[in-house]
């Protein structure tokens, strides 16, 4: 049949289980009883009675349902239920399922994110760089297409210095002073190309005209003429052997560094390019002073393209960075933190206002037990106490018991009260001793001054609140 009444009270709000036709407490009904029903037989129509005014019925019914909410009263006792509506594991409870809850969503989040930059890099690596330089309308001079290895190698260039003959081409040159006195200036020039190009990797070597690219400092024309000049052998368009010459006199000039660079960009086959607003290269001619630490942004672009790498210079396919994955995280975890936050705030509020209302009711009570005290001494018939003497007072405690908030926090909340405040556990300090005795410890009835004043409780009541 269906719930009604306190059984579907019971049922709904207090999770008893309706087994039986009868509302069970969670955990003891017993097992549904299932009967073999008769067939039905037919119903016999009534004639229609007129209503009783007998009220009999509906008192016997609201006993029913009397003893029955008295009965639920009684095991809701026994059964001390907690009836706080907003506890600490109920905090707890629901911090800690908001937190899952965002957790998940930010770990569905990032596995998109991870998902959606695995797709930019097989795209990335699909993607076929669109060159960003016409070569053959760039180099004016000295650009024949060849490089040291095809698209997708690498090549290892041996290079040295020499000091006596240099062999450029078919043709052997005296040099006119060490190539090795300038070795740290050659090797700097070699390491800036070396640093952005992955196809070709430099190797210093000890083996002079047998390495595949030679330096030597040799005499070419005299001042104001050519600063440097280059050599190469090639198969197939693939270069095999070079040599770079250097003119005596600008070994000693401003220009030598970028005069390196320059030729040492010409044996790894890029061409000269004539001076122009639009690029800036260290192949424009006329060389000017070189004094970066690392080679111009165009001079990296294309070399990239010549031998045929990705052109990181121009082309970032990069949406979703590490970076950005990590600042959406930080700023998912700090507005779940800032709810949190508004949780506790809230606890505490309600703490505070409990504590206040404890206060009230503690300073009321105190005030009521004095006034009961004081009638209560000033109403009694005694006769005078003689005068005791008592003995000299011994060093005592300067503060009196915990009232009020105090009290509350040293009975409910376990805290210390020590000189004349109450210290949350494990923080109080040492007692503080009163050194000083009284002087006169006799104290006479006579001494005793009493007002006597009418009060009602409701005057103290009102007054107190």
């Amino acid at each position: 049949m269906d719930l009604t009444g306190v059984d579907k009270i019971l049922v709904e709000k207090y999770g008893y289980e309706w087994v039986n036709g009868k509302a069970w407490r969670p955990g003891t009904a017993p097992e549904p009883e299932v009967s073999e029903q008769p067939e039905p037989t037919p119903e016999v129509e009534q004639p229609a009675q007129e209503p009783s005014p007998d009220n009999s019925n509906w008192e016997t019914k609201y006993n029913q349902l009397l003893a029955q909410y008295q009965n639920l009263e009684a095991e809701n006792a026994e059964l001390k239920i907690d009836t706080t509506p907003f506890s600490q594991s109920d905090v707890d409870a629901a911090v800690t399922a908001s937190v899952a809850s965002i957790s998940a969503e930010l770990g569905e989040l990032k596995a998109e994110l991870v998902a959606v930059e695995a797709e930019l890099v097989e795209i990335k690596n699909n993607i076929q760089v669109v060159p960003a330089y016409d070569f053959d309308e760039l180099f004016y001079d000295e650009f024949n297409n060849l490089k040291w290895t095809a698209d997708g190698g690498t090549k290892t260039i041996t290079w040295s210095t020499v000091d006596t003959s240099l062999k450029f081409g078919d043709q052997y040159f005296w040099t006119n002073a060490p190539a090795s006195n300038y070795l740290e200036e050659i090797r700097q020039a070699i390491n800036l190309w070396d640093e952005q190009v992955e196809s070709v990797i430099f190797e210093e070597t000890n083996a002079g005209n047998a390495a595949d690219l030679a330096f030597g400092i040799t005499y070419i024309d005299g001042p104001g003429g050519t600063l440097g000049a280059w050599n190469y052998y090639y198969d197939d368009g693939i270069i095999i052997d070079s040599a770079i010459r250097i003119d005596t006199d600008i070994v000693s000039s401003p220009e030598f560094s970028a005069v390196l660079l320059h030729e040492i960009g010409n044996i790894l086959g890029l061409g000269d390019i004539e001076l122009t607003e639009s690029i800036q290269s260290v192949l424009e001619e006329p060389i000017n002073v070189f004094s970066s630490d690392e080679l111009y942004p165009d001079d990296i672009a294309m070399m990239k393209q010549l031998y045929g790498e990705q052109n990181e210079a121009t082309v970032d396919y990069t949406p979703f960075s590490q970076a950005d994955i990590d600042a959406a995280v930080a700023a998912a975890n700090a507005a779940n933190e800032a709810k949190l936050s508004e949780v506790l705030t809230a606890q505490v509020a309600a703490e505070v206002e409990v504590a206040v209302a404890y206060l009230a009711q503690a300073a009321a009570e105190t005030k009521l037990a004095e006034v009961l005290a004081a009638r209560a001494e000033a109403g009694a018939s005694k006769p005078e106490a003689p005068t005791v003497e008592t003995p000299e007072s011994v060093p005592s405690l300067r503060y009196p018991e915990p009232t009020g908030v105090n009290k509350i926090l040293v009975e409910k909340f376990g805290y210390e009260w020590v000189n004349g405040t109450a210290w949350r556990p494990g923080t109080a300090p040492e007692f503080e001793v009163d050194e000083t005795t009284n002087i006169d410890n006799t104290l006479n009835r006579s001494d005793i001054q009493i007002e006597v004043l009418s009060f009602s409780d409701q005057d103290i009541l009102v007054s107190e609140l």
